[in-house]
């Protein structure tokens, strides 16, 4: 039989694996991993999103591009003058990179309603419409500028979206609107670009600049073009672009004057900074015009000499966002001419590269890197993507509600029922074995009043049924509903395992296994929205001395599984030390020796919020706790096991999910203080190749960073993922100075090292969830 096979060979497998499953041709071991605390909802085998109506791409601040993340969101309905867009691309455009990597101040869009989005122009079809409008109708298909653009659904307004050609893809209108507007509006609004006026553009294998390549022909101008690398040059040369220039070296300037018989241009259509954006300023011609579509130099508050402009120039700021704020009406008609000449043939959409929405931060960095010839378009066909829950608001309890806490009157109970009170609850029900004569009811009672509430106080044993019943009766009769039951109570017996007997391990077993099926029970006629189970560590992490109450806790957590199974509200959270309150805070010994062996006090207003975010999420079973691992294994041999493995590999997890890299103290403390300068030259290195776009084991450790094709944008990035991972400030500045990986490690290192031990010796790691997950190998 090949399954007494299987189980055969498993005992006798050395591979340290101490729990199996096996399940016919599967085999499943045990594992503990750092949990997120926002775990993204997964598609379906179809492809489709378990739950969101919408999603919108967003960029945490000072998080870097890697950390880019999909959000679930509101599917709002349009309002007056808006039609809802189901967007099947987008179009990404530098002002969202620099948006995401929080470049652009708040206040430069302050006109704008919301402030700047992520996403400025889309195509899709129209789902549904506003009141007053009549030109469009659901199942139209649609190119608009609309904010929020990297969403599965979006409201523009119907003014600004027009008709998508029948012979265009949805990823080919997403090419045109924004680049084309502002080339258009440029060269044709503010420029009055006449036949034969020779005009320079910048950038010009870019979205704008293959845009302003096809307006200046359509209006006989003379083309004078710059790009960044020799393949760009050799395709605006194959487009038959007769001056093609190098926009990384000033030579340009003179090359130009050479080609012109010492004359310059009439326009620059600028997007370069510094002494390339002085030199082209220098070559116009009198009466030339400077259209600046960039934003660094403003941003950075560049000066610039008026000398040049005394042959009557003229300089222009574009921003198309602005524009459609400050004159919509102009805006219309720009869209209407440009339309008009996209339908008779005359201009068409860019070359572009697709991305799925799923790989966004790979596109945001494409953009960064300026590898892309033409438009980079975001596709949000599907299949759908993992998306991350809304952003959670306060927990709110409802006041016309009874909610039931056992064990309300001892340890973490009583703040737990201020918190409730807190966050809108008024009818509370506290009891306990002793009742009103427990220590602190009188106190817990006056606080709960105080802030708006009322309590009952009774004495009860939850693993009474009889009695349980009876009260609940009377509950119902007397006061609201009850909708949430918070079971805390607990009995501690401990002792080897040597020492138990039946006695003493069902006196700490039945608070928790006979008590919660004593309120599963005879709550199912109860309209219960939440059913929290407080369970422990000890069941999740084992505890010496505890297995009696490590067992009772194991119970709670089977027993979340099996409502949630049925279809009830149920949450078991394996709670870790609590401090200030309770049973460790009362032995000073004991919270000596725990914090000794890795596990720190977590504070009850601490613990209350990470409550509150579980309540809001889908989270079955949970482990919250404040815990060092390193020293943790230190302290446990049995934590060379395998189960233990990701958790001492991985650092605390980062809300966005991420879990790439494991924490530098961590990796630190594993290797001699004599291996830490390479381990720290390896990480800068592996930082700078995702940076590059390139291997670290392409990353030159000896070479300047701008050698290597750092500019001031990529520092930027950089510089946000050394301060994420390794908790230093790292200037902009000094990476723009261009130090080497080896330099820049070796200063990182030693600012690293004193930051550290300056920091007093808690021995204790960042409050972080963390769950117990079944895998398959």
């Amino acid at each position: 039989d090949e399954e007494l096979t299987a189980l055969f060979e498993e005992l006798h497998a050395d591979d340290g694996e101490p729990e199996v499953l096996l399940c016919g041709p599967d085999r499943f071991v045990r594992r503990l991993r750092q949990a997120p605390l926002e775990v993204p909802r997964q598609p379906t085998a179809k492809g489709r999103s378990t739950k969101p109506s919408s999603f919108r791409l967003e960029a945490p601040r000072r998080k870097g591009l890697d950390q880019l993340r999909l959000r679930e969101v509101p599917r709002t309905p349009p309002g007056p003058g808006q039609i809802e867009i189901e967007v099947r691309a987008a179009g990404l455009n530098f002002r969202d990179v620099l948006l995401a990597l929080d470049l652009i101040p708040g206040d430069l869009y302050e006109s704008s309603p919301g402030g700047a989005t992520l996403g400025l122009e889309c195509a899709g079809i129209v789902r549904s419409v506003g009141e007053g409008v009549t030109e469009w109708r659901a199942g139209d298909r649609v190119v608009a500028l609309a904010p929020n653009a990297f969403s599965r659904f979006v409201l523009a307004q119907a003014e600004r979206a027009r008709r998508l050609p029948a012979r265009w893809s949805h990823e080919e209108a997403a090419t045109v609107l924004s680049v084309f507007l502002t080339a258009w509006y440029s060269l044709v609004h503010l420029a009055q670009l006449a036949p034969g006026e020779r005009v320079l553009l910048h950038g010009a294998a870019g979205g704008v600049g293959l845009a302003a390549v096809q307006i200046v022909r359509h209006l006989g101008g003379e083309l004078f073009a710059t790009a960044g690398t020799p393949e760009k040059r050799h395709y605006l040369r194959a487009l038959g672009v007769p001056h093609v220039f190098d926009s990384r070296s000033l030579a340009f300037a003179d090359e130009v004057r050479a080609a012109t018989g010492g004359q310059g241009v009439d326009v620059v259509l600028n997007s370069v900074t510094g002494e390339v954006m002085e030199r082209s300023l220098a070559l116009l011609r009198p009466f030339g015009r400077f259209l600046e579509i960039g934003k660094r130099d403003f941003l950075e508050d560049r000066p610039l000499g008026l000398r040049p402009f005394l042959k009557n120039l003229s300089y222009f700021s574009v921003d198309v966002d602005q524009l459609g704020v400050r004159r919509p009406g102009l805006v219309r008609s720009l869209l209407d001419e440009l339309m008009m000449l996209f339908e008779r043939g005359i201009l068409a959409p860019l070359p572009h590269r697709a991305f799925g929405v799923g790989d966004a931060a790979a596109a945001f960095q494409h953009v960064q890197r300026s590898q892309h010839v033409g438009k980079v378009v975001i596709a949000l066909d599907e299949p759908a993507p993992a998306v991350l829950p809304p952003l959670l608001g306060t927990v709110r309890f409802r006041d016309d509600a009874t909610y039931l806490i056992t064990g309300g009157l001892g340890g973490f109970g009583p703040a737990c029922a201020r918190w409730l009170v807190e966050r809108g609850a008024r009818h509370l029900l506290l009891v306990g074995r002793r009742g009103e004569a427990s220590p602190g009811a009188r106190g817990t009672r006056a606080a709960i009043e105080e802030a708006g509430g009322q309590a009952r106080i009774a004495a009860l044993d939850v693993t009474d049924a009889a009695a349980l019943a009876g009260f609940l009766s009377t509950v119902r009769e007397q006061l609201p509903p009850l909708r949430g039951v918070i079971h805390s109570a607990m009995v501690l017996d401990d002792s080897s395992i040597f020492n138990l007997d039946r006695e003493r391990f069902g006196r700490a077993l039945a608070p928790k296994m006979v008590g919660a099926w004593n309120l599963h029970r005879l709550t199912l006629q109860d309209p219960l929205e939440h059913f929290i189970l407080f369970s422990s560590v000890a069941s999740m992490l084992g505890s010496p001395g505890q297995g009696n109450y490590a067992a009772g806790n194991a119970f709670l957590d089977a027993l979340a599984l099996y409502r949630r199974r049925r279809g009830l509200p149920a949450l078991a959270v394996n709670w870790g030390v609590i401090g200030e309150v309770g049973h460790v805070a009362e032995r000073e010994e004991l919270e000596q020796r725990l914090a000794r062996g890795g596990a720190v006090g977590l504070a009850p207003h601490r613990a209350l919020q990470m409550l509150g975010h579980l309540i809001q999420t889908d989270a079955q079973r949970v482990g919250v706790m404040d815990v060092d691992w390193q020293q943790m294994a230190r302290s446990r041999p049995r934590m060379r096991s395998p189960v233990w493995s990701d958790l001492l590999a991985d650092g605390p997890a980062e809300q966005s999910g991420e879990r790439g890299r494991s924490d530098f103290n961590q990796l630190l403390n594993s290797h001699p203080a004599e291996q830490w300068p390479e381990l720290f030259q390896a990480r800068v290195a592996d930082h700078v190749g995702g940076v590059l776009g390139t291997s670290v084991e392409r990353v030159e450790t000896g070479k300047s960073l701008t050698l290597m094709g750092m500019d001031s944008l990529m520092a930027v990035e950089l510089s946000i993922r050394l301060e994420r991972d390794l908790k230093v400030e790292v200037p902009v500045m000094v990476l723009m100075q261009g130090p080497s990986v080896a330099h820049l490690a070796r200063q990182l290192g030693a600012q690293f090292v004193q930051r550290r031990s300056e920091k007093p010796p808690t021995g204790t790691g960042s409050a972080a969830r963390t769950g117990e997950v079944n895998g398959q190998r």
